[in-house]
């Protein structure tokens, strides 16, 4: 099994995607996360400057009482808070929150000095994480991928004589696709081949499978005829492909919409080249597959049995919606080169599949199809759809990742259905949530990485943690549709927009924040994380061809393991171990901060500790931190 380190996280690393490929990795291992600990500092006297906010020093003191269910505000000017009312006995949790997109500095954070009438909350800090676990699923993104195509700038093409003009000539192989014949036709695909995947090249595939919306493609040097095994799939796996994307696609297309059946094309020369410098035209026109989705199976990366390892899983490339460098030359008769347009397209719809995964265990066969249509048809209900009146939109790859997730939420009923082996286990409650408990102050609903790809899995825990919620609070499969569907392509933008329409409230980051981590910290029947949403069959969204309302379960992070997740995982040398993060989210204790900040869109919980028994009033005296104007603290009192 592949495996994947977390190491030392001092390197803080975020950027926009422009022209990204989706993908979806995996985790194996969590190791070295003392260095996640080191950074976790008490109260002092530390200001920072900061560009992006201002620093304000607490000066004011303020009475509040305290009011069941509802989360006390803690400006940033309050140095000394008293609540008053029937406390004995309850818990008190500071949750800090940052509601934009900029980093707040630790020492710029609130941390609590003193408090009276209760017993502080003091833990040792935590020690290294020396084990492994394993999942059989996919946790992490290869963050050298996005890179490559996260700033792309087209080049200007060059006449290619004096006749350019007159030499630009029309592609269109409506009239000409594959005959498409199981174990004879072939086709060279452009895939990933080093571990970086920043390098492509053709490789020969063979068709193995069809189904009615799919075509399985696996590379030649990925097949056997006899059992599966290392990186070699054979029939019976090709055919299962098949088999389950026919079933996801009328579950998914139900849900949201249809992926596109368009393509980006050009006729004649340009004089530069952009984003919006392209028509839609229909698939067939370039694409010889036509309309059909392409399951790619490969190794991808090029690493099976390689000490270093590409971590991904499977991907989506939008590149493959754009002509490829041979067609683009022929449609407007200019020279230009890979440096100027470097996307080694397919052209048509393909998703990709990494082998020997799909060999350890069938289950990855689900979860990443599921996980990586999703993408699909996000592209084509977002970008696709409303690039003729909008142009491009773009959307970030935290966005993308979030709703992927949410999907893998709302198949993962049926799948287990319908599949005997494909448990809560194979689900993002077992891959994300406990890693969200556990690790969620790394990571905002952002998605940042590090060349290492090293914060990838903490990203990908909180954004299915926030979208989970999200999606149980604000509509269900109806919410999902709207946020999918609308133009906006930034996240909080799509989602703000999503919740309007659905339920016609309007909310803030700031608001959505404030409800998010009530939720992480109070564990409620029937609501946040615990409230199960299904549909009826007389729902428009219900897919009546399945039967399938698309249920979102309850679970409680405090106790994954009454959800399905195994508490006990096996590591990388075979060894029994415990898996962290199954009883809820890590507190920081009473006056400690992160020295890391707080990630844009973030958040950090301290347990400020019991309140002594009969006690009618608590005084908490903040320390002499200098706190940023931006920073939204919440006393939660449970």
């Amino acid at each position: 099994m592949k495996r994947f380190s977390l190491g030392n996280l001092e390197k803080l690393h975020f950027f926009e995607i422009t022209l990204s490929i989706f993908i979806a990795g995996i985790i194996l291992s969590l190791s070295g996360c003392s260095d996640f600990f080191d950074t976790l500092k008490s109260n002092s006297n530390n200001q920072t400057e900061n560009p992006y906010y201002d620093i304000i020093t607490p000066t004011e003191t303020k009475t509040v009482a305290y009011s069941s269910g509802e989360a006390i505000t803690v400006d940033p000017t309050t140095k000394r808070l008293t609540v008053t009312g029937d406390l004995g006995g309850k818990t008190v949790y500071l949750a800090k929150t940052n509601p934009t997109g900029t980093l707040i500095e630790g020492s710029n954070s609130q941390a609590v000095g003193t408090a009276t009438n209760m017993e502080l909350y003091t833990v040792t800090a935590r020690v290294a994480q020396e084990e492994s676990f394993e999942h059989e699923g996919y946790q992490c993104a290869s963050a050298k991928l996005y890179e490559k195509y996260s700033n792309v700038t087209f080049g200007t093409p060059r006449d290619s004589g004096a006749r350019a003009a007159t030499t630009a000539q029309t592609i269109d192989r409506s009239n000409s696709q594959l005959k498409l014949v199981v174990g004879e036709t072939e086709k060279n695909i452009w895939v990933g081949t080093d571990v970086n995947l920043s390098t492509f090249e053709r490789q020969p595939a063979t068709l193995r499978a069809t189904g009615t919306y799919c075509n399985v493609w696996v590379l030649n040097d990925c097949w056997t005829n006899g059992k599966a095994s290392g990186k070699q799939i054979n029939t019976a796996l090709a055919e299962k492909m098949a088999t389950f994307f026919d079933q996801v696609y009328a579950l998914e297309t139900n849900l949201y919409g249809k992926e596109s059946d368009q393509i980006f094309y050009l006729t004649g020369p340009v004089s530069s080249l952009t984003y919006n410098s392209f028509a839609l035209e229909n698939m067939e026109k370039l694409s010889n597959t036509g309309t059909k989705v392409n399951l790619v199976v490969c190794d991808i990366g090029a690493d099976y049995g390689e000490d270093i390892q590409c971590e991904t899983l499977g991907y989506f490339r939008n590149t493959d919606y754009y002509p490829n460098l041979e067609d683009l030359k022929t449609m407007t008769g200019q020279t230009i080169t890979e440096s100027d347009y470097p996307f080694y397209s397919n052209e048509g719809k393909y998703l990709y599949i990494d082998a020997p995964t799909c060999v350890s265990a069938v289950t990855n066969v689900m979860t990443i199809i599921t996980h990586e249509y999703q993408h699909l048809i996000t592209w084509g209900r977002k970008t696709m759809k409303h690039y003729a009146s909008k142009g491009y939109i773009r959307a970030d790859s935290a966005y993308y990742e979030m709703m992927a997730m949410v999907g893998e939420d709302f198949m993962k009923e049926y799948t287990k259905s319908h599949y005997s082996e494909f448990t809560n286990d194979n689900t993002p409650f077992a891959w994300r949530l406990p890693t969200f408990n556990a690790y969620y102050f790394l990571s905002g609903i952002e998605y940042r990485t590090d060349e290492s790809g090293k914060y990838v899995s903490v990203s990908y825990a909180t954004n299915y943690a926030f979208g989970a919620w999200l999606a149980r609070t604000y509509g269900g499969a109806a919410l999902m549709y709207n946020i999918v569907n609308n133009t906006e392509g930034e996240y909080f933008p799509a989602v703000l927009n999503g919740i309007k329409a659905t339920s016609r409230k309007t909310v803030s980051i700031e608001s959505l924040l404030k409800d998010f981590v009530w939720a992480c910290i109070v564990s409620k029947d029937n609501a946040g994380f615990r409230k199960k949403v299904e549909l009826t069959s007389t729902d428009s969204l219900y897919c009546t061809d399945k039967t399938y309302g698309y249920p979102l379960t309850e679970v409680d992070l405090y106790n994954l393991e009454d959800y399905g997740v195994s508490k006990t995982v096996t590591n990388s040398e075979g060894d029994p171990v415990t898996r962290p993060g199954m009883t809820g989210p890590y507190f920081l204790h009473y006056n400690q901060y992160s020295t890391g900040g707080i990630r844009p869109y973030g958040f950090e919980f301290n347990k400020i500790g019991t309140v002594n028994s009969g006690a009618t009033s608590i005084t908490i005296t903040f320390g002499s931190n200098a706190t940023a104007s931006t920073l939204k603290s919440y006393l939660i009192i449970e």
